[in-house]
């Protein structure tokens, strides 16, 4: 079945105009094992067999090039032995009989073949690989092959004349191609190459006025960043981190990528204690343990001293890679305060030059610097003993005024006043001391610079926290968000949000709400974490998200995770639930060990913990090794009495009791042979009867027992009674499980 735009008869209808709803292929009643799509055209495996339709100017579906494939054309006649099928934006791959064959456009780049004897376009199949293809993977204008001692790859990006080949000595399992780079499966582990650009989605041109949730309360957000150059933003979600957005590339790359959706960084995922993200050409997050940081390097702001590109996230150098108190980016400098000493990276604002290493700036040094630092554009500010310190540019005076006399630039606010938090941006710079707001130089709201500094709002105005752009301010206010912008007075500032909020502002505006994530505003390139290019053109009112505090106990060796909600918890773990929310928690059990039950406030008994977060929740899940199964307590040797005991099990499980649970199964070597000693036995341990891990004891889970004894294994074993939704749902993982019960 096919829906969608359909401009080139893609859908295989016979017609086109685009289908909203799936809809059946009327020429394909039957035999269909693969189909895949390329850029306007699809192709499907039937009965051995390859048929294609949709938009043909190079001959993609194998008819004559032209405009149209719009029924379906036979390619490859049935019988053929084609089992897999892949598809670039105007060519065809597929396996038939362990042969490669390909069809469609071939140029610019020897998409497929660099045979100098194959047309640029061929709506005939060519044989690029005679024997031995297990996998084939295809996307605009690459392909790649694995055979049984290695992967290659022709197309753009590899070097015309030649197939790229990755050598190796295990053969993937899966390959597949993105944009700009390529990842196989081997081992149970993903290798990737290519560019590192992150693309995993577009912006669109539609709008969107008001805001939209991203992470939904209780999502355990504790930081949020958006970065003021780049469509691209990050949190700290449940201890990890998070981003979406533009990926900036360094140097900058004529393939700029984006996500718009929520993406984990693979080393930071949940759990791991980080609580602060900043973000501008690269990103740093800190934590308990340490402070990483990964993206551009071009000037240093990695830190690690020298300017060669990185992968992954890496730690600054000492003593900015441990723990830090204060942490922020701007322009590519990046500032770090450890020990209550300032120290910064990356782009020098003062000499115009930068610095791969993190340098002590703390003037002067016997001032301590706290946890607040702010980078803009230009310059940066700290705050130090209760006042502030800024460096860099002070054209507009966005560092301090001068002194009339002796050109000396002062302290913009004289330590002891009581700053608390800092809005640093292109040519201004705001603190709120004493809970009212201090700025200098030319901020919003301020036709012209002055060389003062000025209070906008008197100190006991309730104003806690700040967040801006060029042109506009926000701030929290006594659980208000109030902005204005750059023509506005600050008197005339506008009530977005009602609501105790932490805010991030850059060409869109993000909320964090009792562990939640609200955003609006400009949402190029997936900017704001959204589907929809979004923009603000009313005044926001209330959103309701109101988070509600649990806790999640885990014994033994298993991991508790909910399907509703980013999570995974292997030992202790504080969570915040969206008010109201269903939450549905599952119990996975480690290998060799069983789920034995939840217990707490909210849950109890051993299948999914579902409830409603209207208090506070506390819920236990306790995990146990597993324990050999040995129902009438045999004195036989190990495995002797197996498939015995798999029948009472079975009688069991149908609700058998008494005498008819063990007749006609006991033999002269059992020592448990009360009928009641049994069912107690077997009570005790019904945990462990639960061999899908569905939470509901049926006469399936003795069935894949008793599977198991007569020899089936792999997905032999799990066919027809895995329950789906399950915890053990595939053959591999069912018979680990058996395996260790009746050893």
């Amino acid at each position: 079945m096919c829906w969608g735009e359909n401009r080139r008869g893609q859908l295989g209808n016979g017609i086109t105009g685009d289908v909203m709803v799936p809809t059946t292929v009327a020429a394909i009643a039957g035999g269909a094992t693969a189909v895949s799509t390329g850029g306007q055209h699809t192709c499907a495996v039937v009965f051995g067999g390859v048929r294609c339709w949709g938009s043909n100017w190079s001959g993609e579906t194998g008819a004559p090039p032209g405009s149209s494939t719009l029924d379906p054309f036979q390619v490859i006649q049935t019988g053929s032995g084609v089992t897999a099928i892949a598809l670039g934006r105007e060519h065809s791959c597929v396996i038939a009989s362990g042969a490669m064959k390909c069809w469609g456009r071939n140029e610019p780049y020897n998409v497929f073949t660099s045979d100098p004897a194959v047309p640029f376009n061929t709506p005939t199949p060519v044989t690029v690989l005679s024997h031995g293809t297990l996998r084939v993977a295809a996307n605009l204008y690459r392909t790649c092959a694995v055979t049984s001692d290695a992967t290659m790859c022709w197309g753009e990006g590899y070097e015309p004349g030649a197939a790229r080949t990755i050598e190796g000595t295990t053969p993937p399992t899966a390959i597949a191609l993105g944009i700009n780079h390529r990842c196989v499966v081997i081992n149970g582990t993903v290798e990737c190459w290519g560019g590192n650009n992150g693309r995993l989605g577009g912006d669109d041109g539609e709008y969107r006025a008001t805001p939209e949730v991203v992470f939904p309360t209780g999502s355990g957000v504790t930081s949020v960043s958006l970065s003021s150059r780049y469509p691209q933003g990050c949190a700290a979600v449940l201890g990890g981190v998070q981003c979406w957005g533009e990926v900036p590339y360094d140097p900058p790359h004529p393939y700029k990528e984006y996500v718009n959706a929520w993406v984990r960084v693979p080393r930071l995922t949940s759990g791991l204690g980080f609580d602060r993200v900043v973000v501008d050409s690269g990103v740093c997050a800190s934590g308990v343990s340490e402070t990483v940081c990964w993206g551009g390097n071009s000037v240093g702001q990695l830190g690690v001293g020298h300017t060669s590109t990185v992968s992954g996230p890496v730690n600054p150098l000492p003593p900015v890679g441990g723990p830090v108190s204060g942490l922020a980016t701007g322009a590519d400098r990046v500032c770090a305060i450890s020990s209550g000493d300032l120290y910064c990276w990356g782009r020098d604002f003062v000499s115009g030059g930068f610095t791969p290493v993190p340098q002590n700036v703390s003037v002067p040094a016997n001032e301590h610097a706290n946890s607040v630092v702010s980078v803009g554009s230009t310059h940066y500010c700290w705050i130090a003993s209760g006042g502030v310190r800024c460096a860099g540019d002070n054209t507009y005076g966005q560092v301090g005024p001068r002194d009339y006399f002796t050109g000396v630039v002062l302290p913009p606010v004289a330590a002891g006043s009581g700053a608390t938090a800092l809005l640093v941006s292109y040519n201004y710079s705001c603190a709120v001391v004493a809970g009212g707001l201090r700025c200098w130089g030319k901020f919003p709201g301020r036709a012209e610079s002055a060389n003062a500094v000025v209070d906008v709002f008197p100190a006991g105005s309730g104003i806690t926290s700040l967040a801006g752009t060029a042109g506009r301010i926000c701030m929290l206010q006594r659980g208000a968000v109030r902005c204005w912008d750059y023509n506005a007075l600050p008197s005339d500032a506008v009530t977005l949000v009602d609501t105790d909020a932490d805010i991030a502002l850059a060409s869109g505006t993000c909320m964090l709400v009792n562990g939640g994530l609200a955003c609006w505003g400009a949402n190029f390139r997936g900017g704001l974490g959204l589907p929809y290019a979004n923009a603000l053109n009313r005044v926001v009112s209330d959103i309701p998200v109101v988070g509600v505090p649990g806790n999640i106990s885990v014994s033994g060796s298993g991991t508790v995770i909910s399907d509703v909600q980013d999570m995974q918890c292997r030992s202790t773990c504080n969570v915040m639930y969206e008010k109201g929310s269903m939450v549905r928690l599952l119990a996975v059990p480690s290998e060799g060990f069983a789920f034995a039950g939840w217990s707490g406030s909210a849950c109890s008994g051993i299948g999914p913990c579902t409830f409603a977060a209207d208090s506070s929740p506390n819920v236990s899940a306790s995990f146990v090794p597993v324990t050999p199964l040995d129902v009438t307590a045999s004195v036989a040797a190990p495995g002797g009495r197996t498939t015995l005991d798999v029948q009472i099990v079975l009688r069991y499980l149908r609700g058998i009791r008494g005498g008819g649970l063990l007749q006609g199964l006991l033999t002269a070597d059992s020592t448990r042979i009360d009928p009641v000693a049994v069912t107690n036995y077997l009570d005790n341990l019904a945990y462990e009867l639960d061999v899908d891990g569905d939470g509901i004891l049926s006469t399936n889970d003795g069935l894949l027992l008793l599977r198991y004894v007569l020899g089936f294994r792999g997905e032999k074993l799990a066919a027809g009674l895995a329950t789906p939704g399950a915890i053990r749902t595939a053959g591999t993982d069912l018979e680990r499980y058996v395996g260790a019960l009746l050893q």
